[in-house]
């Protein structure tokens, strides 16, 4: 496979270096953003199902929590780890 593995390899190369970082990154944001999205909507659905709920939320509603969901959770989701110290350390970084 010598000269194919060559060939494959420089075909390989060549397809990285015409890549363009931004249109992969808008990409993967959009694919992101859709599966988070998702993801929430089924949640919630489960939960109206469990809980029978009838009418569900609003669009404007939804919109907007989803949204805090999707900023304010990361953040709350890290600051655990932000304010650990291991125990060989002498002050916390969090008081």
């Amino acid at each position: 496979m010598g000269g194919a593995a060559t060939q494959l390899t420089e075909s390989v190369m060549q397809f990285v270096t015409n890549m363009r970082g931004d249109v992969l990154g808008t990409i993967g944001l959009a694919f992101l953003v859709y599966t988070v999205i998702t993801t929430i909507q089924k949640v919630e659905a489960s939960f109206n199902f469990v809980w029978r709920v009838e009418r569900p939320r609003s669009f404007a509603r939804r919109f907007t929590e989803y949204l805090s969901v999707m900023i304010v959770g990361p953040f709350c989701w890290r600051l655990p780890w932000a304010c650990w110290d291991p125990p060989s350390k002498a002050h916390s970084r969090c008081g």
